[in-house]
């Protein structure tokens, strides 16, 4: 007997406590308010440079995230023909590049653009500024970079190396101050990692002070030990909204390189924004689980949204999509048949949205792979 089919009506309100779980979750960017945090979809702190010099020697291989209507957001490395590393919080949220400026010292002329084909972040990435981590992101370009030479991958820092920031925009410690449009340089110092506050596993801490240090708007942007890439521009290394009182937190792009070069030798098909991601997890009975788990939502554009779920033989899992509409989330799709292993494919409208795996029966492991169009 289909006691499911029969009960599904009850389960509605199950559903409607997801939506309201859900919508605790919207990001403050969606709603009708003037008030955001770090931690909503606006753009996370992003450092650039306080201090050093002008950069007059060619750095081809910097690349500038370029953001329409708005121009330079980010900064990035060129480590591959057609594969830029930056920070994931530059192309999540609020944040959405659509092209790279290569070979070029300014960042609003010269060099070339292309456009950017997917945007991968990191599984573990979480979204915040402060208890971060995991802040890494590639870019798989429209088509290779003519004529300029990627940067190779070093090797770990160690503190009380002496370390190389490049980065373009902002040259007073204080938000909201004026960017720089010609790339900068700053040789500063990696130090241990107890001089960060917010340091996480894969981070490098880098000496920073009101005078000299990263700051607002260069997150993405290359350390270099020795000439080889080592970090990416993360975040603050305290509480501080001023650049300087605290140290800078670097990804180590060192520490993430096996997971560099899967996705780059899988063509970008191992996960991240606008392509393909996967989740895995463990469901206790009426449970449910948000895909993404962190930052709990994803931005897509128009046109096809799949997932497919996969979860323990004696249990009962069901799989479905909400989108946002700008006041709570709407459910767009559901498949809820009699056992874990489950599908969507679903045609929608460029937006938020956020798939939710919930179990009607039983406990126990689940896995989903899903992909969407790029917004």
């Amino acid at each position: 007997m289909n006691t499911k089919i029969t009960q599904r009506n009850n389960s509605r309100s199950l559903i409607r406590l997801i939506a309201t779980t859900l919508a605790l979750l919207a990001p403050c960017a969606f709603a009708n308010s003037t008030s955001t945090t770090s931690e909503s979809l606006d753009i996370a702190p992003q450092p650039k440079i306080v201090g050093g010099s002008i950069v007059t020697t060619p750095e081809p291989w910097v690349a500038s995230l370029q953001e329409p209507g708005r121009g330079h957001g980010c900064g990035g490395s060129l480590i591959a023909p057609q594969w830029v590393v930056t920070a994931a919080h530059c192309v999540t949220g609020r944040a959405n590049p659509n092209q790279v400026r290569l070979g070029s010292l300014n960042n609003n002329s010269g060099g070339q653009l292309i456009a950017i084909a997917q945007k991968i972040v990191h599984p573990g990435y979480n979204g915040s500024s402060i208890n971060g981590g995991n802040d890494i992101a590639l870019l798989r370009l429209q088509s290779p970079a003519s004529g300029i030479t990627p940067i190779s991958i070093g090797t770990a820092p160690v503190s009380g190396n002496s370390i190389r920031l490049l980065g373009w925009g902002q040259t007073s410690p204080q938000p909201g101050g004026p960017g720089s449009i010609q790339l900068k340089q700053l040789n500063t110092q990696v130090l241990p990692s107890s001089s960060c506050v917010n340091f996480a596993t894969g981070d490098i801490c880098i000496r920073g002070s009101i005078s000299q240090t990263a700051c607002y708007g260069d997150s993405g942007g290359p350390a270099l030990v020795n000439g080889l890439l080592v970090g990416a521009t993360s975040r603050a290394g305290g509480n501080n909204d001023t650049c300087g009182p605290t140290n800078a937190l670097y990804t180590s792009v060192v520490h993430f390189k096996s997971w560099i070069d899967t996705q780059i030798a899988g063509g970008g098909g191992g996960g991240g924004g606008g392509g393909g991601f996967s989740q895995s997890g463990t469901l206790s009975h009426l449970g449910q689980a948000l895909v993404p788990s962190s930052p709990g939502h994803f931005r897509g554009g128009n046109g096809t949204y799949q997932a497919i779920l996969e979860g323990s033989p004696n249990a009962d899992f069901d799989l479905f999509l909400y989108r946002w509409n700008g006041v709570n989330w709407s459910l767009v799709a559901e498949s809820t048949g009699e056992s874990s292993s489950e599908s969507i494919t679903h045609n929608g409208s460029a937006g938020y949205y956020v798939f939710v795996v919930r179990s009607y029966y039983g406990s126990g492991e689940y896995m989903v792979e899903y992909e969407y169009p790029q917004p």
